[in-house]
């Protein structure tokens, strides 16, 4: 089975306040300096190692990536299936 990402909403990851994000076969980020496209891709990259490794990082790793006065980070994917089954995962 292929899964394929849709779409992806984070909230609280460094400076992403609350980003909705859709996916495409290519999907191109544009935007200033220091606008957080960077830290979209650093916030899919930091859950799929924690989806990966199953290992939770050190607090102060989390110190580091979580938005300024905030107490978590909040994932919501859209996955597809080769079936054309689209599930939610909320993390």
């Amino acid at each position: 089975m292929t899964l394929k990402l849709i779409s992806a909403k984070i909230k609280n990851f460094k400076s992403l306040g609350d980003v909705d994000l859709n996916f495409r076969d290519l999907t191109i980020l544009v935007g200033a300096n220091a606008s957080g496209k960077s830290n979209c891709l650093g916030a899919l990259r930091f859950l799929s190692k924690l989806l990966k490794d199953q290992e939770f990082p050190s607090l102060n790793y989390m110190d580091s990536i979580l938005r300024v006065g905030e107490k978590q980070i909040f994932y919501e994917l859209t996955i597809e299936d080769d079936e054309d089954n689209n599930d939610k995962i909320e993390y």
